[in-house]
């Protein structure tokens, strides 16, 4: 992937045409391949709490961050073999047993090991 530019744009001569309408398409393909990766990370910070990792070492940070990835791919694999209505309230489950970790005893409503 390509950095957005910095300083002054190129001036477009019919050199460098071909090369600056190239650089344009490859940093446009960059972008779009970007969106849903960044739309995974916010749905893993607004729906399964991977804001609220507040772990004491880089590696319980990292497992962390893996589980819940690996319940978000899960899941979607699950609402391929399962009907919506049990998909939904597993979910549902899950979220109830994690709200439940958050409000046990964890004042500031983090996970913390």
């Amino acid at each position: 992937m390509q950095e957005s530019l910095l300083g002054r744009p190129k001036k477009e001569t019919l050199a460098n045409k071909a090369e600056l309408k190239a650089a344009k398409k490859q940093r446009h393909a960059d972008y779009v391949q970007r969106i849903p990766i960044e739309g995974k990370f916010g749905q893993g910070k607004s729906g399964y709490g991977l804001n609220r990792i507040k772990a004491k070492t880089a590696k319980t940070s990292y497992a962390w961050i893996n589980s819940i990835f690996l319940v978000m791919n899960l899941l979607v694999l699950l609402r391929s073999f399962l009907p919506s209505a049990v998909i939904y309230d597993l979910i549902r489950q899950l979220k109830i047993q994690i709200g439940r970790y958050y409000d046990d005893g964890n004042q500031n409503g983090s996970l913390v090991f």
